[in-house]
């Protein structure tokens, strides 16, 4: 059998099997005869579903096999395999278009096993845990770089007339209502009080449960409350509503102040 007489056959063999079905859209395979690789040659072409052989070179492929005439038979005749032991096919090609061609082959061959060479999938997946750790480094590179711009974006633009005017302000402005917030008074049950603005939270009455004040009601700095029991470290609040509803909950000693 020549080459070309073999070419023939596997174009034949390819066509009798129009169910083939591959999870891609093209898949180009060159097989090249390396006895003669000028002229005994030719390219499978995956595309539109449909499996297209042609006795020509191309020049951009996604596999090449390259072998001698009795192995590149073997290849599509006796058996399902692309590498044996004794390195007679030689692959370009990434893992994963080798086995869409390897499944192609499934088809056609009488065998449903197959065999690519362990040592070849191992140097493939570890180029591409490579090529993963190279990417992971570029990311972290980039997100370094991103930082590094964020923080020093303060020092390359000049302060506004108006930023410089709030910063000037601020502390006088937590002058006045840091004392404010630092008053502590002993009072007794009866007295009427009012919520420190610097209160955010308030106690059930097992005086451990923690809410936001906000949760209670609205407005809880402008009300007024009294206190109708007291312990070491908290005051029990009450409010009674215009409607008639009276609500009842724990504070810090320190969160209260007294009526102006």
């Amino acid at each position: 059998m020549t080459f070309h007489e073999m070419y023939l056959s596997v174009k034949e063999k390819f066509g009798a099997h129009p169910e083939i079905m591959l999870k891609c859209s093209t898949l180009t395979v060159q097989i090249i005869d390396k006895a003669d690789p000028f002229s005994h040659a030719f390219y499978l072409l995956w595309k539109n579903n449909k499996c297209i052989l042609d006795q020509y070179h191309c020049d951009e492929y996604d596999i090449c096999i390259t072998g001698t005439q009795e192995e590149i038979e073997k290849m599509f005749t006796e058996q399902q395999y692309l590498v044996q032991e004794q390195h007679q096919l030689a692959i370009e090609g990434t893992f994963q278009n080798v086995m869409l061609f390897q499944k192609m082959l499934s088809y056609i061959t009488s065998e449903n096993t197959y065999l690519v060479q362990e040592e070849i999938i191992s140097h493939i997946l570890s180029e591409q845990a490579a090529a993963r750790k190279d990417l992971d480094i570029i990311m972290q590179t980039l997100h370094l770089i991103f930082a590094n711009s964020l923080i020093s974006l303060p020092e390359s633009f000049p302060v506004s007339s108006h930023q410089e005017t709030k910063q000037e302000t601020k502390p006088v402005h937590e002058s006045k209502s840091k004392p404010q917030s630092q008053k502590t008074y002993p009072f007794n049950c009866g007295q009427i009080v009012k919520l420190s603005p610097s209160c955010k939270v308030y106690y059930d009455h097992d005086g451990k449960t923690k809410h936001s004040i906000y949760d209670l009601f609205g407005g809880p700095y402008a009300k007024i409350y009294s206190i109708v029991s007291v312990n070491d470290s908290q005051y029990e609040l009450c409010w009674n509503s215009p409607a008639g509803n009276r609500k009842c909950f724990l504070v810090n000693k320190n969160m209260v102040i007294p009526v102006d």
